[in-house]
């Protein structure tokens, strides 16, 4: 019986002992980390990275997965291709656009019945490569609760905003987690690489005063092809803004309305008297100048660009409501993105400034507009040069079509009026230097690259300052080491050399990278991608081998 007992304890204890090796396995296991890129934004538990404790039917989104540690890439997608892609839980309504208020959609899986979920954000806005728990914890640094489902945050992109790519980070926590790094409760963290869009135009809708709650103007009345069954039709409206740079317009954003309507959702009627346009027509005009007495107000030339766009792909969503004088109630506001394809892009004509018209017009299936609820574009005060128009002749202008008839928006109390919508470019990059490499009978390595001159649109641009990393890894630049930085100002046709040290340790061979920077208007660096890697390679020589 002895025997017996000795042998049922040493089992136990074997027992005991698994349970505590699986446990501690599993709690290593059971961790979510991060993905946003070393080393500026902490993501590895070396760095202090972002963690939180597993709970299952507890995450945002549908899916959430473990990592043994950190996953930093500069996609922050490291974690999404390292298992399964668990970052579900945040969809952006709308673009980033400095000194505009923007929203996200964040689900939220809790068959956990977690009592007090909630919900942290910080996006780099200044593009420093950090977050500063001060200024870039959204919604003033207060923690947002969450209910199971979808739930709805907006928030406002500061002006001074650095455009370009950007990093967010979310964390869902039980109670709240007002830090970016360091391990949390239970919940998860997602990591987003985003992008800040630099404005070529910005004409949002405006409030009459501060107090207003709504933006001040009507939604003016705008479909395409209407007069094409033999009515009069309405009109077409169009509205001018200046391209000031050679950047092209890659987003088209604006603001409209269904006339009578207020409710957080579009009107909706099944085909064939269906409320909503099934598609927009976009057009970009030349401009005709205002020459009195001839011409009394400018107007649009020739139509020299147009997009046909479905109106399920504008990610039309909720922004407000809009009132004036001779509504009886306001209207809801909706606002629109268009992502315009690579291959269609507007570049404007060569030369430093143009004016263009921009025209928006719903499209309605038969081209038969419903006898309510029309949508209109959001009206606004002036902003630049002259008012919007009404094109009245052509009514569905094709490529090449010009402006016959129209009239300027003005009403009698306030006059001039225009129309709310921004357009937005890609950032204007520099192309990354070229380059090369020697060795001197000094043993120093010596880098050479010829001074950038353009963009990756091959537009001019003048550079401000190089930055030189090395690394002991090959192909590994978003980790490289900043070595030294260069500043200006560069000459036409000058050739940067440096002398980055000095060379003949076998252990570790060393490799090189350049990346040109040009500024924004508000002083931020905007980097080129990295150059080609040139690398000097050292060997032990033995003798008698």
């Amino acid at each position: 019986m002895e025997m017996v007992g000795v042998v049922l304890l040493l089992l136990a204890l074997t027992l005991i002992a698994a349970l505590s090796v699986s446990h501690v396995v599993t709690a290593q296991e059971d961790l979510d980390f991060g993905d946003a890129p070393e080393p500026t934004f902490p993501t590895t538990m070396a760095g202090n990275g972002a963690s939180h404790s597993i709970l299952v039917g507890f995450s945002l989104g549908a899916n959430i997965d473990s990592e043994p540690d950190g996953q930093p890439s500069l996609q922050a997608d490291g974690d999404d291709i390292n298992g399964s892609d668990d970052e579900d839980g945040i969809i952006f309504q709308s673009a980033l656009i400095p000194g505009l208020q923007t929203c996200i959609d964040v689900f939220l899986t809790n068959s956990a019945l977690v009592a007090n979920p909630m919900l942290d954000g910080w996006i780099d806005f200044n593009g420093d490569g950090y977050w500063d728990p001060a200024v870039e914890h959204l919604w003033g640094g207060l923690s947002q609760p969450l209910t199971s489902g979808n739930n709805t945050f907006c928030f406002a992109v500061p002006l001074n905003a650095s455009r370009g790519s950007a990093y967010a980070r979310f964390r869902l926590s039980d109670g709240g987690f007002p830090q970016p790094d360091g391990p949390g409760p239970i919940g998860e963290v997602e990591d987003y690489r985003v992008y800040i869009e630099f404005t070529k135009w910005d004409q949002p809708p405006t409030r009459k005063d501060e107090t207003d709650e709504c933006y001040w103007g009507w939604d003016e009345i705008s479909i395409y092809g209407d007069g094409a069954s033999g009515n009069p039709g309405y009109p077409i409206v169009a509205d001018d803004w200046e391209c000031r740079d050679a950047r092209p317009v890659t987003d088209i954003h604006w603001w409209g309305s269904y006339e009578g309507w207020y409710d957080a959702d579009p009107p909706y009627e099944p085909p064939p008297q269906q409320y909503q346009p099934s598609q927009f027509h976009i057009g970009i005009w030349r401009d005709v100048p205002a020459e009195p007495p001839n011409t009394p107000f400018s107007h649009p030339a020739d139509l020299i660009w147009e997009w046909t766009v479905n109106r399920a792909d504008l990610n039309e969503h909720y922004a407000g409501c809009d009132f004036y004088t001779t509504m009886q109630n306001p209207d809801t506001c909706f606002y629109y993105d268009f992502e315009i394809p690579n291959d269609e892009w507007f570049i404007q004509d060569p030369g430093q400034e143009h004016v263009y018209w921009l025209s928006i017009a719903a499209i309605y299936p038969g081209n038969e507009p419903p006898q309510q609820y029309r949508w209109g574009w959001k009206t606004r005060k002036p902003e630049w040069n002259d008012d919007a128009v009404r094109i009245q002749i052509p009514d569905a202008p094709r490529l090449g079509d010009a402006y016959i008839d129209g009239e300027p928006i003005e009403t009698q109390d306030e006059g001039s009026w225009d129309t709310s919508f921004v357009l937005t470019s890609l950032p204007t990059e520099p192309s990354p230097p070229q380059v090369s490499i020697e060795i001197t009978q000094t043993t120093d390595a010596k880098l050479s690259w010829r001074h950038v001159m353009t963009d990756t649109f091959n537009n001019p641009v003048t550079i401000n300052r190089y930055y030189v990393y090395r690394d002991a890894s090959p192909y590994q630049a978003p980790t490289a080491t900043l070595l030294t930085t260069i500043d200006g100002p560069f000459a036409p046709g000058d050739v940067i050399h440096i002398d980055a040290g000095a060379v003949g340790n076998a252990s570790p061979n060393y490799y090189y990278y350049v990346r040109a920077a040009i500024s924004d208007k508000f002083g931020n660096d905007v980097l080129s991608a990295y150059s080609n890697h040139v690398g000097e390679f050292d060997f032990t020589l033995v003798p008698g081998t």
